[in-house]
């Protein structure tokens, strides 16, 4: 017999991870969501699923996933909580990054099992992702880990365990690595406007050293992966870079901070001495304490 599943939130993720799961051994029950539409719309995607706007619409399933804003996610199990319902042999899985199941505990009370399970991925809009072969974090206590790790699988997920002490760090490497990426993609393309005004687009530009940059990452790791003036010990280089963003505090301040990492980066590779390093690093500091009193102003 297939398992029930609903979604509590019709939002990115729940379109991709319902879909992955309808066809297995699941059946996606029911879609509740604060929009009656955003609700119809996910549920219309599936043979005989339910819709609604009540909560409680939900608990007809075993496995119950919350998929609303971080910000909601423990309001949404107060309100399951005060529904006064008995759910026992019910599964609780929220798919935040940032916060452990500890922000769903209280549905312990009402007999629950809980848990966290969040998919390494972006989601930019609605369209369903493709989410097989890609590392998942679950959490969840002993008893119930297995059931989620399995569930994982079952759609080609690539779960590992992850402790609920260590969740935030999980979610930190997350956002350096696809958020910040965005910010400083933002910035290169700031750039770019400045030097450029032909017809060339700024991807056309940037996506091959990005995706070499990428790929270097994931074949050598970081330090045989930096190139560059910091990693060169150019200091008349990254000197003429401060003075021209003089006018752009901001994006200074961002290249003044990642010069720094990558200048530790530079000198634990050895490919900067320790002369240039602390000479860098003095100059990189004392720009760093202009920048900041700049934006204090």
């Amino acid at each position: 017999m297939m398992s029930k599943i609903s979604f509590i939130g019709a939002g990115k993720v729940a379109h991709s991870l319902s879909k992955a799961l309808a066809g297995q051994e699941y059946k996606i029950d029911c879609i509740v969501s604060r929009s009656i539409h955003s609700a119809k719309a996910l549920a219309n995607q599936f043979e005989n699923c339910r819709f609604s706007t009540e909560y409680s619409e939900a608990l007809f399933s075993e496995i119950i996933f919350i998929s609303v804003n971080d910000e909601q996610i423990e309001s949404t199990a107060q309100t399951v909580y005060n529904l006064n319902i008995d759910l026992t042999g019910k599964i609780f899985i929220h798919l935040s990054g940032a916060q452990n199941s500890d922000s769903i505990k209280i549905l312990k009370e009402r007999n629950a099992s809980v848990a966290s399970l969040h998919i390494m991925q972006t989601f930019p809009s609605k369209k369903a992702v493709e989410i097989k072969n890609i590392l998942t974090a679950a959490e969840a206590d002993d008893k119930t880990f297995p059931l989620i790790f399995n569930l994982a699988k079952s759609i080609g997920l690539k779960p590992f365990r992850i402790s609920s002490e260590g969740k935030i760090y999980y979610h930190l490497a997350g956002v350096f690595a696809s958020n910040m990426l965005v910010s400083e993609y933002s910035n290169a393309e700031n750039m770019f406007a400045q030097s450029w005004e032909g017809d060339i687009f700024p991807a056309q530009l940037l996506k091959p050293i990005m995706e070499r940059t990428l790929n270097n990452l994931a074949e050598k790791g970081t330090a045989a992966s930096l190139s560059g003036p910091v990693e060169r010990g150019d200091f008349k280089t990254i000197e003429n870079h401060i003075i021209a963003l003089k006018d752009n505090k901001l994006i200074k301040l961002n290249y003044i901070s990642g010069s720094l990492n990558l200048l530790e980066i530079s000198f634990k590779k050895g490919s900067v001495d320790r002369e240039k390093y602390k000479t860098i690093q003095n100059y990189l500091k004392t720009e760093l304490k202009k920048c900041i009193s700049e934006f204090q102003t």
